[in-house]
Parts: C-alpha cells; sequence; structure tokens
C-alpha cells in the first residue's frame, strides 16, 4: 500500500473516532514538546552570510545560493542565467565532472542545480556526517576557473530542450508571457533561454555574470539540519583559498510595473486558460504577509481529495470553469494571478465574478472564518514545504532582509494580519492596469476591455 493510501486511510480512522475533536482542548500552533528548531545566521571574514536551522535529524542540506537569475542578464545576454545553470557543475581545474558526480552518487547523495528569476542555487542534501565532504566541493564548483569551450557547446542542445519541454507546458507558457507584459525588461526577462538566444551567447557573457554575482552582498549559504558552527567553519577554511573578482559589483534597477494583454491561440479545441495577474508587494514590503493571505483566502482550487473548493473564488466558479490564485513573489515587487480554466463559452462569465469577488475583498468585506482558514492554509503550506524549498526560502529572505524567519515565526506573523491589511492588498492591486493572458481557442475568448475592473 502506497503512503499516500496509509495517510489517508489514517485520516478517515480519525474521523470516525468515538471521542468528539471538540470535547479536546488544543495547545495551539506550537505543541509545548516540539523538537526545538535551532536558528542562526552570521557572517564570514569577507562578509558572506551563513544561516542555519537544525532539527537535530540526520539528513541535512546546504544550498549556496546567488542573487543572480534572468533579473540579473545584460540585454544583449538573454538566456544567459539558464545557460549557467546548466553548467555550473563542470570540470575542475583539477579534477573531472565524472569523479565529483560519481562521488555524489557513492554517498547517496544528491547534487543539483536551479535557475529562478532572481536566483541560481547550487545544492545538496546528504547525511549529517558527509557535511566536510560537500562544503569544499559546493565552493569549489562555484569557484571554478577551468570553463573549457565544449563545455559550453555541449550544454547548448540540452537547455534549449530543456526550454522547450518547460515552454510546452500552457501554465509556464503563460506565466512567462505575464512577467514580459507586467515588467518587460528585469523580472520580465525570459526565465528560459530560445534557440536564437542560445546561439548567440559566448563565454564571456556566462563568466562576466558569474563574477559580477560572486560578491559577499549577493552570495549566501544556507544549511538545514546542520550545526551552524561546523558549517560556518567549514566555509570559513574552504574560502580561505578562494579570491573574489575584483569586478565591480552591478546594481539592480528596481522593478517597474506595466501591464498589458496578449493572447496565444491552441487551437479550436484546446481548454482555455485566462490569467488576470495584479502587482502586489514584494518580500521587503511589511505587506507580504497581507499577500499571502489574500491569495490564500481567494484561492477556488480545492484543497482535499474529496471535498469542493472553498475559498472565496469558488462562488465564481461553474461545474466546468474554475478560478484560482497564484503568487509570484520577487524581492521588491510581486504577482498576484487569477486563472480561469475551463469552457471557452464561460470564460467571461466567471472571470467577471471572479474580478468581483477581488473588488469585494478590495472594498472589506472578507468573512472572519474565511480569513482564519487562509491564514491556516498559508501556515500548512509552509509546513509542507520539502527541504528544498525551505531553504530556497531562508535564502529569499536572507538575500532581500538580511535574516528570515523559522516555520515558527512565520506563522506569528501570519496571525498577527488583520482584514484590513488584506483589503489594503487588494484595494492596491487593483489600482494598476491588470496583466492579462489569454490562452485557448482566442476566436471565443474576451479581451481585456470587456472586464469591469
Amino acid at each position: 500500500m502506497s503512503l499516500h493510501r496509509i495517510s489517508s486511510a489514517l485520516r478517515s480512522s480519525r474521523a470516525y473516532a468515538s471521542v468528539s475533536s471538540l470535547a479536546i482542548s488544543r495547545p495551539g500552533l506550537q505543541a509545548a514538546v516540539a523538537p526545538l528548531v535551532v536558528k542562526s545566521l552570521s557572517k564570514t571574514a569577507n562578509g558572506i552570510q551563513i544561516a542555519t536551522v537544525d532539527d537535530k535529524g540526520p539528513v541535512s542540506s546546504v544550498a549556496v545560493v546567488l542573487n543572480l537569475g534572468s533579473r540579473h542578464e545584460a540585454p544583449d545576454a538573454p538566456g544567459a542565467a539558464h545557460l549557467l545553470k546548466n553548467i555550473l557543475v563542470r570540470n575542475l581545474e583539477d579534477d573531472t565532472i565524472v569523479r565529483t558526480v560519481r562521488g555524489a552518487e557513492f554517498r547517496g547523495n544528491t547534487l543539483s542545480t536551479t535557475v529562478t528569476r532572481e536566483h541560481l542555487i547550487l545544492a545538496s542534501e546528504f547525511l549529517r556526517d558527509d557535511l566536510v565532504d560537500v562544503v569544499p566541493e559546493l565552493l569549489n564548483l562555484l569557484f571554478n576557473k577551468s570553463f573549457q569551450p565544449y563545455e559550453f557547446l555541449d550544454a547548448i542542445p540540452s537547455v534549449i530542450a530543456e526550454s522547450q519541454a518547460h515552454l510546452s507546458l500552457p501554465e509556464t507558457k503563460i506565466w512567462e508571457e505575464a512577467h514580459t507584459l507586467a515588467f518587460r525588461s528585469g523580472l520580465g526577462s525570459p526565465l528560459f533561454i530560445t534557440k536564437a538566444a542560445a546561439g548567440n551567447l559566448k563565454r564571456s557573457s556566462l563568466t562576466s555574470l558569474l563574477e559580477k554575482s560572486i560578491n559577499p552582498s549577493r552570495l549566501v549559504i544556507i544549511g538545514s539540519g546542520i550545526d551552524h558552527s561546523e558549517l560556518s567553519g567549514l566555509v570559513s577554511s574552504s574560502l580561505a583559498t578562494k579570491t573574489f573578482p575584483t569586478e565591480a559589483e552591478s546594481t539592480v534597477a528596481p522593478s517597474k510595473y506595466y501591464g498589458g494583454e496578449t493572447r496565444i491561440d491552441a487551437g479550436p479545441n484546446s481548454k482555455a486558460k485566462y490569467l488576470f495577474a495584479f502587482p502586489t508587494v514584494g518580500i521587503k514590503s511589511s505587506n507580504y504577509f497581507a499577500s499571502a493571505i489574500l491569495a490564500a483566502l481567494l484561492n477556488g482550487s480545492s484543497k482535499t481529495q474529496w471535498g469542493n473548493p472553498s475559498g472565496l473564488l469558488a462562488s465564481a466558479s461553474t461545474a466546468s470553469t474554475t478560478a484560482s490564485t497564484d503568487l509570484k513573489s520577487y524581492t521588491d515587487i510581486g504577482l498576484i494571478g487569477i486563472k480561469v480554466e475551463g469552457h471557452t463559452g464561460e470564460v467571461s462569465f466567471v472571470g467577471q465574478r471572479a474580478i468581483n469577488v477581488l473588488k469585494s475583498v478590495a472594498s472589506g468585506s472578507i468573512p472572519e472564518a474565511a480569513l482564519a482558514g487562509a491564514k491556516n492554509s498559508v501556515i500548512v503550506d509552509l509546513e509542507s514545504a520539502g527541504r528544498e524549498d525551505v531553504v530556497a526560502n531562508i535564502a529569499r529572505q536572507v538575500l532581500a532582509l538580511g535574516n528570515f524567519s523559522t516555520s515558527k515565526e512565520f506563522a506569528e506573523k501570519i496571525q498577527k494580519v488583520t482584514a484590513a491589511d488584506v483589503a489594503r492588498v487588494a484595494k492596491e492591486a487593483l489600482s494598476s492596469k491588470a496583466t492579462i493572458v489569454a490562452y485557448g481557442n482566442t476566436g471565443g475568448l474576451p479581451f481585456a476591455d470587456s472586464f469591469t475592473f
């Protein structure tokens, strides 16, 4: 029997327990006997921040995170961050990629690279005792000066294929178009490389982008399930032999929102997907938690395997066309999206009803029970995140704020958000021009001017 089915059976058995849950006192957000998660943050002698959370478990992870993503690319080198992600793990000056990869496999460790619009992440998961091997390995890869022409050329076909696979997914393509419309450059730069862009890239474009980013103010090292003093000591000793590039740190222009409308035809028999996206606050804002709650409050998707949609947007949906939300958060700005998906002929009706729900929230009409449920949903989603997502979230906070919150601290901040805070975020979102992406049989889909915002 699968773990999912076992957990479902356990949940079902609890539901039919003879003792009513109403008769049991509730201890609050944090159980009194919960294991203490140790949070630590420090800086090396050269200013690199190290953040750790230690749950004392046997499995650890380390991520070296750079403020380097598609947002930081030069206008004449789109796709450089994506290609760099695929080529970051390569031959060292005194060793081969084969030994690096086989060594990780032999120990049962993972080794991965990830790129986002703002960050490049080099990470590994391993048993706690392997920390002494993993830290020098990751830093050697990051500071690797060996960059052979054949490595550059060999990576291009695979990165193009990767882009094509991602962009074949309607959801990915819709959000890519939405970012381009919303921000044009910076956060609007393509996350995925195109064939034309790959053909124009040079090795110097990648090395220049990397060297500008290996700066103490743009580099953090995150550990999960790790003793902070051990990680800090290993990082300091590993960096003792490294030199930071002398090139001056590049500045990142603040995000500017524009909005707009585009249409992607997918054929007459395609399923309609219609995205309304609005600007919202970024991670640096004191209203960031309110934006997360707003997305959960509206979300019209089902949170259970058997139940019906429970968010406020559920009232806008029909049996064949649904409305749901998604939140894209960045350092200084974000996008909150309402996606209508289903029958082409119902998009206009469901879309307007969804906008009306958002307008109602902006006016302050927020049911108390719905707000409480949305807060709980945000906390549950945070606690349900995998180790990789937890590490990435900590890195985003440290790079943006210089500090980070544990899940317990996050939950406490969520509970302090008021209905007025959420209404304010919704009102600010509606005050800007919407970003609209229509996907499907565009001949039957409405235009932006057919909606009342």
